[in-house]
Parts: C-alpha cells; sequence; structure tokens
C-alpha cells in the first residue's frame, strides 16, 4: 500500500545515506535511486525532491557532475512547479556546490547569486549568509580576491546580526 511504499523510500534513503558516510558512493545511488522510483509511485514530490538532492550529492562526491547537475535539475523543475521557494534555493544551492567541485566556478557563482536573491527576497537569513559565505568561496577559487574578501566580510556581518537578534 501507499504507507508502505513511503516507508520503504524512507529506508532506502536512509540506507543511501549510511554508505553516504563510508564513502561507498555505489551503493548509496543505488539507494537513493531505489527509494526514487518508490517515492515516484507513491507521488510524494516533497520527498522526491529531497531525495534527488541526495541522489545528487552522492553523485557530485563520486566526482560524477553530469549526473549530479540532472538530478538536481529535475528536483529543481518540481520544486518549481509545487512554488516551493525553500526548495528551489536547496536545488540551487546544490547545483552551485556540484560545479563548485567541478571546478567550474564561473557557473557556481552564477547559481550562488540566484540563491542569493532569492534569500533575501524571502527573508531568510541564514541562508543569505551561507550563500554569501559559498559565493566567498567560489569568488576566492575564481580569483577574484576583493570581491571574495567582500562576500566573506558581508557573511560574516550578517552572522553577527543575527546572532544579536536571537
Amino acid at each position: 500500500d501507499l504507507k508502505d511504499t513511503k516507508r520503504q523510500s524512507r529506508i532506502s534513503g536512509d540506507l543511501g545515506a549510511i554508505y553516504v558516510s563510508l564513502n561507498d558512493h555505489e551503493n548509496a545511488i543505488e539507494n537513493f535511486d531505489q527509494g526514487l522510483g518508490l517515492l515516484k509511485k507513491s507521488g510524494d514530490k516533497k520527498g522526491e525532491i529531497v531525495l534527488l538532492g541526495k541522489l545528487g550529492e552522492a553523485y557530485t562526491q563520486a566526482e560524477k557532475y553530469k549526473k549530479a547537475l540532472s538530478c538536481f535539475q529535475q528536483g529543481l523543475a518540481l520544486a518549481q512547479g509545487l512554488k516551493d521557494r525553500s526548495k528551489v534555493c536547496l536545488m540551487m544551492g546544490q547545483m552551485g556546490h556540484s560545479y563548485l567541485k567541478s571546478g567550474n566556478h564561473r557557473e557556481a557563482i552564477v547559481h550562488f547569486q540566484k540563491v542569493l536573491a532569492l534569500s533575501k527576497k524571502s527573508g531568510d537569513k541564514a541562508r543569505e549568509g551561507e550563500t554569501l559565505w559559498n559565493l566567498a568561496q567560489a569568488t576566492k577559487l575564481s580569483e577574484n580576491i576583493p570581491e571574495a574578501i567582500g562576500f566573506a566580510e558581508d557573511a560574516l556581518a550578517l552572522y553577527q546580526k543575527i546572532k544579536r537578534l536571537n
């Protein structure tokens, strides 16, 4: 039944996460993929987005960047269809990380800038700070040190402001 299918997909996802922690990317990918197939049957779009993100991360760690980006793009399309801004940011951020790890700093910066714009629009200060830091890392690797310093300083100032508000 549907409840059992969701439970099986969760277990497959949990197994995938265990394999990721063991750096066994092949088994992680296999389990995430199996869980994703089950979720598609159940119609759980939000669950699909989460597992597509985890599958993409496993592919990124295995240095299979094209497959990783395909997962993130599928997750992004689902998130946009659901009008889930948080998941859109998540998928774009993961795409940015995958581009960064692949050495495509320019595309990483483009994706992080999109996440930054959405974070500012939604008022998500924590994600904004995290994204500023990601931009600092990406611009540093693209050898734009003055801009990297600016992003890092902005991230620090934002985190200090958040801390004062809490």
